[in-house]
């Protein structure tokens, strides 16, 4: 029987990605100031969630520049 895991202990693991994916990771890293690539993925997983509740609710995502000028952010998933 596996122990029960408590839901605050951080559980490890290890992702094989391609070097190009690793950049990307680092480049967002870098222009958010996220402590560690963990924290990319952390703050990535909550856009994606709000994206597919978006979705599913039949809702639409709208980006609004400075001048108003809004533009539909397509979902694909």
């Amino acid at each position: 029987m596996e122990p029960k895991l408590k839901t605050d202990e951080p559980v490890r693991l290890n992702l094989e990605v391609r070097p190009e994916l690793r950049q990307q990771m680092e480049l967002l890293q870098k222009k958010t100031g996220a402590a560690s690539l963990t924290e990319v993925i952390r703050q990535s997983l909550v856009v994606y969630e709000n994206a597919l509740k978006t979705k599913k609710e039949g809702k639409v995502l709208v980006v609004r520049d400075k001048g108003g000028v809004e533009t539909e952010i397509i979902i694909v998933f």
